[in-house]
């Protein structure tokens, strides 16, 4: 009887234990239906919309006076055209615009007339306000997968026209370039 007493007094003991293992709170299990949750976290940053490795320099070579006298105006890009690189990390799934303007040639000499305001990039004419130049999708920004997109415009589609009244001398002018998040308007 003594054993039979025993057994029942351990059994009990058992069950009040592995019952106060449960009831303590030290796990996250649901004990109902045997379920559990984990939540977890992340957080992406934003890159950048960056222009790079734009052509510095376009030279256009020389005309002869008689030649924009004639009426052969337009200088074409010597050797090489003009390139720009966009990279895409910013991460807006928006895509992107490129715009440039133009500042007309102008030279020291202070009698010479200011010439070239006519500057072409293929079919986009280059102004004193912006231009849109290119355009990327949310599609091809995506296709990129953060490698740069390259516009080029080959040397024979970079043209300036000369008018007939200039005069001779050096002239400089300036491309002004502008990279804008989104798409264009």
């Amino acid at each position: 009887m003594k054993k039979i007493i025993l057994a029942s007094l351990l059994s009990v003991s058992m069950l009040g234990a592995s019952t106060a293992a449960f009831a303590s709170g030290e796990t996250n299990v649901n004990t109902v239906d045997n379920t559990a949750t984990t939540k977890g976290s992340v957080t992406l940053a934003p890159g950048n919309l960056t222009l790079d490795d734009v052509t510095s320099t376009v030279e256009f070579g020389s005309l002869s006076m008689q030649d924009v006298l004639a009426g052969k105006t337009t200088a074409v890009a010597a050797k090489d055209g003009i390139t720009a690189h966009v990279t895409d990390l910013s991460g807006s799934g928006k895509g992107w615009h490129l715009m440039a303007n133009y500042s007309g040639m102008s030279t020291s000499d202070a009698d010479a007339k200011p010439l070239g305001d006519k500057l072409s990039l293929g079919t986009t004419e280059l102004k004193a306000g912006d231009q849109s130049i290119y355009s990327a999708t949310p599609e091809q920004v995506a296709a990129a997968k953060g490698t740069a997109i390259e516009k080029t415009t080959a040397a024979s589609d970079v043209t300036l026209n000369v008018p007939s009244t200039a005069t001779t001398g050096s002239y400089t002018g300036t491309i002004n370039w502008k990279l804008v998040a989104g798409p264009a308007n």
